[in-house]
């Protein structure tokens, strides 16, 4: 079984990007086309995977915000999984570390899903990363950041990187604050005996990890969509505030591994 969903999931990888090669020539003409077209497509895929892979995905919360576009979604961070499920509910474009960039074969679906690569150690590149986020929200499509800068262990919810909201901050865009926790496991309940099978926050080669999520059977996901956030200069004073805020909103509706 596992070797047939992954099978599967390589079919749609080559036929994800298959697809997404001629969209990239949109871009030449017209990125807000661009933008639109291939996070549709990224949503039509993740939301296929999410089926091969048994996630079960319930969402709460602001629901009408899913249909919305041009919107600076965040969310609490402890596994590449929770980009396939967040993408499979909203259209959108991702805000990634670079790393992810050379990752065996989803590093070359994210890189032709248009994502954003940040590196943290080149400012050059995150001023240009964060004119390229401008970009994208100013084209009327979403964007998906994790503030975190990195997956955790569920246990907590670490400081939020600030540098990443002075973009809903300058054109006072719209933010979505996201929780997504993960509940039961092959109907077990999870906990920090078997958290690992799903949540990876760098224990473990990607590769492999991968392998062991192949051979689960079921996966269910509680995902809280919170009330619209506006990045008004009205009503914060700078970027820093934003975040805090949005951490607290995010943190109160995070239930930790114990």
């Amino acid at each position: 079984m596992a070797f047939l969903k992954g099978i599967t999931i390589l079919l749609l990888i080559f036929f994800y990007i298959l697809n997404a090669l001629p969209l990239s020539f949109i871009s030449i003409f017209s990125k807000k086309i661009y933008y639109r077209s291939i996070s549709r497509w990224t949503k039509f895929i993740t939301n296929n995977f999410n089926k091969i892979l048994g996630i079960k995905i319930n969402v709460i919360g602001n629901i009408d915000s899913l249909k919305e576009k041009n919107n600076f979604i965040i969310s609490n961070h402890v596994s590449y999984v929770d980009g396939l499920v967040l993408a499979s509910i909203f259209p959108l474009i991702f805000v990634s570390k670079l790393s992810v960039k050379f990752w065996p074969i989803f590093g070359q679906m994210a890189q032709w899903g248009g994502t954003v690569f940040v590196d943290r150690q080149n400012k050059r590149n995150a001023i240009h990363s964060l004119k390229k986020m401008t970009e994208i929200l100013k084209n009327g499509t979403n964007l998906l950041f994790f503030p975190e800068g990195t997956s955790t262990d569920g246990t907590k919810i670490i400081e939020f990187q600030s540098i990443f909201f002075q973009v809903p901050f300058e054109i006072n865009a719209t933010i979505i604050p996201i929780t997504i926790q993960y509940l039961k496991i092959n109907d077990q309940e999870l906990s920090l005996l078997n958290r690992d099978k799903v949540l990876w926050y760098g224990q473990k080669k990607i590769f492999w990890h991968f392998l062991s999520l192949l051979r689960l059977k079921k996966i269910k996901v509680k995902v809280i969509v919170h009330p619209k956030i506006k990045a008004d200069r009205y009503i914060f004073k700078d970027r820093k505030e934003l975040s805090r805020y949005c951490r607290e909103i995010i943190s109160k509706s995070f239930s930790a591994l114990k």
